[in-house]
């Protein structure tokens, strides 16, 4: 069965695995160069139903409580999954903190460290989620803080934040777990981007055709 990715956000979408549709820090604020979720997306997705909605950390790229608020006022909630400082944004929401199963899939928390030496503090998860196919969806963490963790097996899709392309140490691993597609997200746009991260992340990308790298545009579907 197809894996289907939308992305909706500066670093997340929605992902749909056998039936079950999921939205991983699929609406987002603007943050610096980082995009938020058009109005129009975010319009067509507060009338979606999901069946679970899940955010690996509270920052305004990632999550969006307004957003939260907005949907819960019009439906009943699905399962929201999230860690602590998502649960004190939204004290009217309950918000789980293990492993949910929704169908034949379930979706595991797994405790993992933000990029950056100074936002190692920030509390914040990775998801890995099975199904028909295994995916591991990163938030700001890259895979290598998941080294060594016999217990998570490798993924089939890898949907992971863009510094994850200037890696080597990631790189090496993700020749050793061999995933069917990486997905890169979080890149601004090219006439937005003042850091420069565009270009060199494209190049990477292109250098490593063996690993089947992906790019979505805010809004396109990939098949994975």
């Amino acid at each position: 069965m197809e894996v289907r990715f939308t992305r909706t956000a500066n670093a997340g979408g929605v992902l749909e695995l056998d039936g079950v549709s999921i939205l991983l820090d699929g609406v987002s604020e603007q943050n610096g160069d980082y995009l938020p979720t058009p109005p129009a997306l975010r319009d067509s997705l507060a009338g979606k139903s999901f069946d679970l909605i899940a955010f690996t950390h509270s920052h305004p790229d990632h999550f969006s409580p307004d957003f939260i608020r907005r949907y819960g006022g019009t439906r009943k909630m699905p399962p929201l999954l999230g860690p602590r400082t998502v649960a004190s944004a939204l004290g009217e929401f309950p918000v789980l903190d293990g492993p949910v199963r929704v169908g034949d899939v379930e979706i595991t928390p797994v405790p993992s460290r933000h990029m950056g030496d100074a936002k190692r503090h920030i509390a914040h998860w990775s998801f890995l989620i099975q199904g028909s196919r295994r995916v591991w969806f990163l938030g700001d963490a890259t895979p290598t803080q998941w080294r060594g963790r016999e217990e998570l097996p490798p993924p089939d899709i890898l949907l992971a934040p863009f510094p994850y392309a200037g890696t080597d140490a990631a790189w090496k691993l993700t020749a050793a777990l061999s995933p069917r597609a990486v997905v890169l997200l979080h890149l601004p746009l090219p006439e937005a981007d003042s850091a420069g991260l565009c270009p060199p992340v494209r190049a990477v990308a292109a250098s490593h055709p063996e690993a089947n790298i992906l790019i979505p545009r805010m809004g396109e579907t990939v098949i994975l």
